[in-house]
């Protein structure tokens, strides 16, 4: 059982992997490493700004969400358009396990790299900060509660429990 329902969710037209001013940034970033796109976007303000303000509307995203959304979705987006694949780059909203549903949701990109999975937190500062490998989504559920998984292509919402093992792809 993977805890996860494949449905359609309304947060996966933000994921925007073929806007022209992601697939420029993407090809800028082409040479790069991961941890150096990464690290890139982290510092780039003006990516997150600008990818907003054109693709975004700030009152919906401003009353569920802030800008931890804002700025995994466009990670996220700058990855596929990267040539990250649909099965393997998403954004992931979670809260502590701790914690009510409704209360303190944070917004992440999950990558699946190889045999591991990585979260990046893009609300760190630096990408020590940022990047935490997990070998599996169980281990992540441990403490915290998948809320949902998406990408441009797919839409994952999690049951109940929010824990998570792996993904129906």
């Amino acid at each position: 059982m993977s805890g996860v329902l494949a449905i359609p969710l309304k947060q996966s037209s933000y994921v925007q992997p073929t806007a022209e001013q992601i697939i420029r940034y993407a090809k800028s970033v082409t040479n790069l490493s991961l941890k150096e796109i990464v690290n890139t976007c982290i510092s780039d303000q003006k990516i997150w700004e600008n990818f907003v303000e054109k693709f975004m509307d700030l009152r919906d995203i401003e009353e569920s969400f802030g800008e931890c959304f804002q700025k995994s979705v466009t990670l996220c987006s700058i990855l596929r358009a990267s040539g990250w694949s649909d099965a393997a780059c998403f954004v992931i909203i979670t809260c502590h396990q701790s914690e009510n549903y409704g209360e303190a949701t944070h917004a992440m990109v999950l990558l699946h790299e190889k045999k591991d999975w990585l979260i990046i937190d893009t609300t760190k500062e630096t990408m020590k900060e940022a990047w935490l490998q997990i070998g599996s989504l169980a281990e992540f559920t441990e403490h915290n509660r998948v809320i949902c998984i998406f990408n441009d292509i797919h839409g994952f919402l999690a049951d109940g429990d929010g824990v998570v093992s792996e993904l129906p792809l």
